[in-house]
C-alpha cells in the first residue's frame, strides 16, 4: 500500500473523505486493497464495507490486528462538527470458532500451544447526521484458539454508517454530485409521499449481447456512455410491426422507470425541494415506409439520455456539482 500523507483535520465530513482521531491521524481499520488485506486502511465517510483476511499461523499472535488491545480500539475521533468522539467498545465470545478456523498441517512433534483472547472479528458501526458522525460502537469477537502446527484462520472486519438505525444507502457526494457516481434517481410513493430510490440504467451486454440476457448498469454522473444490445427478429415479426414497436419500446422502457432524479448526490426522500422532474421526449426520427411488405418503420432504436448540471457552491474548496435537469 503507498504510503499515505498526513491527513487534514476536516471542518466536516463529506462522502468519501477519511476519517480522522484526535490525534490527526487516520482512523484505519483492515480492509482489502488491490486484493490484498491491509491492516493500515482509511475509513473513509458514510462507505460501508466487509472484508475476509485469511492469515496462516504457527505460533500465537502478538500483536494486532489479530491480537488487539483494548486502549488500541477505544480511540478518540474527530466528529466532522468541532468536537470528539470514542469508539464504544463490547466484546463478544466467538460461539462458533469453525467459522473462523480451517487446519492447515498437523505437526505431532511440535508444542500444543493455547492462544487466548485472539481477535477474531471486528465490527464497527458509525452513526451519523449530516457532515458529522454522533457516535462509534465497535463489537469485538474473540476467541480461544488451540494450535498444534499450523492454522489458517480467517479474520473479519466490518464497517457501517447508520442514519438513525437505518443503514446508509450509497449516496453519491455529500452534498454534490461525485464523478463517477450513480445518479440518484426516484419513485414517489403516493401512498407515505416519501420518495423510493432507483437509479437509471444502460445495457450492460455479456456473452452473446442479446438484450434479453443482458444485464444493465447505473447512468454515473459526469460520464458519458454508449451502450446497446441485440434484438434478434424474424421474417414474421416484420409482418407484426406494431408488436415489434411495442417489444423494442417496452425494453428501452424498463431502463428508467423513475420519474424523478435527485438534484444532490445525498437527496432528502422527505422533500420534494431536493428532486427534479425527469422529462420524457419521444422523437421520430425514422422514415416513414408506407405499406411496403417486410419493412417496418417508427421502430424506438436509440434512447438518449441527457443530464445538465451545475457548479453551484464549494465545501472545503471542493466544487459541488448539482443536476438541473435529466431528459430521456
Amino acid at each position: 500500500m503507498p504510503l499515505l500523507s498526513a491527513p487534514v483535520p476536516p471542518s466536516i465530513y463529506i462522502q468519501g473523505s477519511p476519517v480522522v482521531t484526535s490525534d490527526d491521524k487516520y482512523f484505519t481499520i483492515p480492509q482489502m486493497v488491490l486484493g490484498r488485506c491491509i491492516n493500515g486502511a482509511p475509513v473513509a465517510f458514510l462507505q460501508n464495507f466487509k472484508v475476509e483476511c485469511v492469515t496462516l499461523f504457527r505460533s500465537c499472535p502478538t500483536g494486532p490486528p489479530i491480537k488487539t488491545q483494548q486502549k488500541d480500539l477505544i480511540t478518540e475521533v474527530l466528529n466532522g462538527q468541532g468536537g470528539i468522539i470514542m469508539v464504544n467498545l463490547t466484546d463478544e465470545d466467538a460461539s462458533d470458532k469453525s467459522l473462523f478456523l480451517s487446519r492447515g498441517q498437523v505437526d505431532f512433534t511440535s508444542e500444543t500451544l493455547v492462544c487466548e483472547n485472539v481477535t477474531l472479528a471486528l465490527d464497527y458501526k458509525f452513526y451519523w447526521k449530516g457532515n458529522g458522525i454522533t457516535s462509534i460502537s465497535l463489537t469485538r469477537t474473540v476467541g480461544t484458539i488451540v494450535l498444534n502446527g499450523s492454522l489458517a484462520l480467517t479474520t473479519r472486519y466490518s464497517a457501517v454508517f447508520l442514519n438513525g438505525e437505518s443503514v446508509a444507502e450509497p449516496n453519491s457526494g455529500n452534498p454534490g454530485y461525485q464523478v463517477g457516481r450513480p445518479v440518484i434517481a426516484g419513485i414517489l410513493d403516493n401512498n407515505t409521499e416519501l420518495m423510493q430510490r432507483t437509479v437509471i440504467n444502460i445495457w450492460k451486454p455479456v456473452g452473446d449481447g442479446l438484450c434479453f440476457s443482458a444485464s444493465v448498469k447505473p447512468v454515473v454522473f459526469g460520464e458519458n456512455s454508449t451502450s446497446g444490445c441485440l434484438l434478434p427478429i424474424r421474417q414474421r415479426n416484420m409482418t407484426q410491426c406494431d408488436l415489434l414497436r411495442e417489444t423494442v419500446a417496452d425494453l428501452q422502457a424498463g431502463l428508467t422507470t423513475a420519474t424523478y432524479v435527485a438534484q444532490r448526490g445525498n437527496p432528502d426522500l422527505t422533500s420534494m425541494t431536493d428532486w427534479v422532474n425527469i422529462s420524457f421526449v419521444t422523437r421520430n426520427v425514422s422514415t416513414a415506409t408506407g405499406a411496403a411488405a417486410g419493412v417496418c418503420g417508427d421502430i424506438p432504436s436509440h434512447q438518449h439520455i441527457r443530464v445538465w448540471s451545475l457548479t453551484t457552491s464549494l465545501v472545503d474548496g471542493i466544487p459541488q456539482r448539482e443536476i438541473q435537469a435529466l431528459e430521456v
